[in-house]
């Protein structure tokens, strides 16, 4: 039986400081699907790294529970982010409140690093106003 599945090649590059080999394995492979009759066939791609070279160590972050900072999302206006962060300094320390934000930008950093930049601004706001 023919199976519909091309198995992606081995390959090295060069990043600095070190070279990286990518081995040949059913994660990093190019695929077909079949939609509305048509076949289409997906290459294969780098998976880009998520770190900074040469960082040893866990980060410790406290986990976050979802509602702490009360309704607070980058794609709101500047007024309405801050309008929910005074709710969320209402009901627990400017203090807390900062150290959310902070945590929020570090593990959107590598991510969604506008974003992360939106929430460090705003966690510098509230450190200056409290």
């Amino acid at each position: 039986m023919y199976k519909m599945e091309i198995r992606r090649s081995g390959y090295t590059f060069r990043r600095t400081p070190k070279t990286i080999r990518i081995s040949a394995s059913p994660s990093h492979k190019s695929y077909v699907r079949h939609i509305s009759g048509k076949t289409i066939r997906v290459k294969s791609s780098m998976i880009p790294k998520r770190g900074v070279p040469g960082r040893r160590g866990k980060k410790v972050i406290p986990p976050l529970s979802p509602g702490k900072l009360f309704g607070y999302t980058v794609s709101a206006s500047p007024a309405s982010r801050m309008r929910s962060l005074n709710v969320a300094i209402r009901h627990s320390s400017p203090l807390t409140v900062f150290r959310r934000l902070h945590a929020l930008a570090t593990l959107n950093k590598y991510t969604i690093p506008k974003a992360a930049r939106v929430i460090l601004s705003n966690a510098s706001k509230v450190r200056r106003k409290f």
